[in-house]
């Protein structure tokens, strides 16, 4: 394994990425029901909240990415004990 030799390692590593993933998907809130498909190229100028949405969704996929960097680098550590 990459991570290690234990099961309990993988078993870390994994809970502890799904959970942080969460937290930046909390922070965007809930979305309009009548959002329209990010596959149209119209739907920038016909939604009114499609901007402050895409900008929020990028904000919570750079922290997304952050925070689970942090985790690998620090489960590194905890599971090999350094």
């Amino acid at each position: 394994m990459a991570i290690g030799h234990s099961s309990k390692g993988s078993l870390w590593f994994g809970a502890s990425i799904f959970t942080l993933a969460a937290i930046p998907l909390l922070w965007m809130g809930k979305l309009p029901a009548d959002l329209p498909s990010a596959k149209d190229p119209a739907a920038r100028r016909r939604h009114p909240q499609y901007r402050e949405l895409e900008r929020r969704g990028r904000i919570a996929g750079v922290g997304m990415i952050l925070l689970i960097v942090l985790d690998i680098a620090l489960s590194v550590a905890l599971i090999r004990g350094l």
